[in-house]
């Protein structure tokens, strides 16, 4: 059998609304997040960065022009404490982990979710998203993602001048996390790491470089 290999894809912000967000990340790090699109199967849209290395960030809210959904909303976003937490401000929720084969990576990790087939203008891809649309241990379980062909959002977006410098994930238990991001393919390096938690709830904290210093994001 293949082994499956995932790597740091995207980090993931949610807001009440998408104004906020942006608003938010551009104050924050001192660039101009571009237009990304609607998800028109789960009601949400997004602005974009480009971190660098194939790597981005997504700001993301409810699209309150959007009409009905056909499956749950991705990222924790309808589950009630995130909602509340989405209300007192913008926060990260998440990360995304890209795979060599998602199929594989939710027969070794069911709880990921069913695969979910998904478009936003040109771009097509296939990602987890549970049935209950929560996320796994307070986000520090990445959602997974698959693009085919090795179509990319990051090829056609501009650079901003910031970059990912660290991505941490905080567990009371950081050898149970470490066993579930093994199960997919991933591991730490020196962009993403796993530390001994000072709580009982698992959380992320983001660490990019940019002109403004290094920005904490979390």
């Amino acid at each position: 059998m293949q082994r499956i290999e995932s790597r740091l894809d995207h980090v993931v912000i949610v807001a009440s609304n998408l104004e906020a967000g942006v608003d938010f990340c551009e104050k924050a790090l001192g660039v101009t997040l571009v237009k990304g699109g609607e998800h028109a199967r789960v009601g949400t849209h997004n602005y974009l960065l480009n971190l660098d290395d194939g790597i981005y960030l997504e700001v993301i809210a409810v699209n309150p022009q959007a009409g009905a959904t056909d499956c749950p909303r991705w990222f924790g976003m309808d589950q009630p404490d995130q909602r509340e937490r989405a209300a007192a401000g913008p926060y990260l929720a998440t990360f995304v982990a890209g795979t060599t084969d998602i199929a594989a990576a939710v027969s070794a990790l069911p709880e990921l979710g069913p695969v979910r087939d998904m478009q936003r203008g040109q771009l097509s891809w296939q990602i987890t998203i549970r049935d209950d649309g929560a996320l796994l241990e307070g986000g520090t379980i990445p959602t997974v993602i698959q693009w085919p062909g090795g179509t990319h959002p990051t090829h056609i977006m501009p650079a901003s001048g910031c970059r990912l410098e660290r991505l941490e994930a905080y567990h009371p238990h950081p050898e149970q996390l470490r066993a579930a991001w093994s199960q997919i393919g991933l591991k730490e390096d020196g962009r993403l790491c796993i530390r001994q938690g000072d709580g009982q709830m698992p959380y992320l904290v983001a660490r990019l470089a940019t002109a403004n210093g290094i920005i904490e994001l979390r």
